[in-house]
């Protein structure tokens, strides 16, 4: 299902650079730029590294684990498309004044409109980032809620399953006195 705010929000944001930052702006902000999505980067490293969230199965069923796995299937999927994006971003913001010059000295004719095109292109690569992070905390956030959940369930069930077994060897060792319910005169 296509989340129509992913698309328009960076396409918003690129159209709102193009016409409003300069490729000198985005350049004089590069290194605080570099450094934030340098961060982002780590992130990802280290949420990447972390893999399932869950070290035993055993008290899981098989539909948790299954609905466990799916999401953390499509946390990773996330989290790749977020260290391409940060990656492109870094890539596009080191390289753009660069670009910006070699069009102004080899073909300054068409440099009117490529600055605003660098500059829409970064605008759009920064704001899909901000999203694509925000959508990848959300995936932990529910995979959190879900694993607790599936925790409580476990914990039920174990204190349930050790319920049954207190009870039932006593049921089965209780028999009542041979005259029991004989009436008393």
């Amino acid at each position: 299902m296509i989340r129509w705010h992913n698309i328009l929000i960076p396409v918003v944001t690129a159209l709102l650079a193009a016409a409003l930052v300069d490729v000198a702006t985005w350049d004089q902000m590069k290194a605080g730029l570099l450094v934030a999505l340098s961060v982002m980067a780590a992130g990802v490293l280290v949420r990447l590294a972390r893999g399932l969230p869950f070290t035993s199965a055993d008290h899981y069923e098989v539909d948790e684990v299954r609905r466990l796995t799916k999401a953390v299937e499509q946390i990773m999927r996330s989290l790749k498309l977020l260290i391409l994006a940060v990656l492109l971003a870094m890539i596009v913001l080191v390289t753009a004044a660069s670009v910006l010059e070699a069009f102004n000295r080899h073909m300054p004719a068409f440099c009117h409109w490529v600055g605003p095109a660098l500059s829409g292109t970064i605008g759009l690569l920064l704001a899909y980032v901000c999203i694509r992070m925000w959508q990848v905390i959300r995936g932990d956030q529910e995979l959190t809620s879900l694993q607790s959940k599936f925790i409580v369930r476990a914990v039920e069930r174990k204190q349930a399953a050790r319920f049954e077994d207190q009870i039932a060897p006593s049921e089965g060792n209780f028999k009542p006195p041979a005259d029991y319910g004989k009436v008393v005169n």
